[in-house]
């Protein structure tokens, strides 16, 4: 028995290198070999409610001044997403608007129906509209105070 190398862990066996081990559970475990693959079939893209909610997510993470690490923070948000695909969203000019837009509100308060509420000083909303809310997941009423 080996000591050192690459166990299958579908029969134990043992191979010398990764590429060894690759080609034997291409051959002998097809199926398994298969499922752990696991390439999408064509890209997502993101929609409008996706891009609020990450808008959102940071402006109070920037808020909060947790600016170290965002990505890390909005990450477990998007369980189908990876890191690479939101650091590509935050780079589009829309985006980076979005979140200054909801950045400069601070003389307002959303109202939600699930009691959670964001303070803002200068409103660049119209006075009435629909916000989506991170908290409980759902579009809700925006007004100024």
């Amino acid at each position: 028995m080996a000591t050192a190398g690459f166990s299958c862990k579908h029969c134990s066996m043992w191979f010398k290198t990764k590429i060894g081990l690759g080609v034997h559970k291409q051959s002998q475990h097809r199926a398994e070999y298969e499922e752990e693959i696991q390439v999408p079939k064509s890209k997502t893209r993101w929609s409008q409610e996706e891009l609020a909610v990450m808008a959102t997510h940071e402006a109070i993470l920037i808020f909060q001044g947790k600016i170290a690490e965002i990505n890390s923070e909005l990450l477990p948000l998007f369980p189908n997403r990876t890191r690479e695909t939101i650091k590509g969203q935050k780079r589009q000019q829309k985006y980076k608007d979005l979140v200054c837009r909801i950045q400069l509100m601070q003389s307002c308060v959303l109202f939600c129906c699930c009691s959670c509420f964001y303070y803002c000083s200068c409103c660049r909303f119209p006075p009435s509209s629909i916000f989506f809310c991170v908290l409980c997941s759902s579009s809700c009423f925006f007004s100024c105070s």
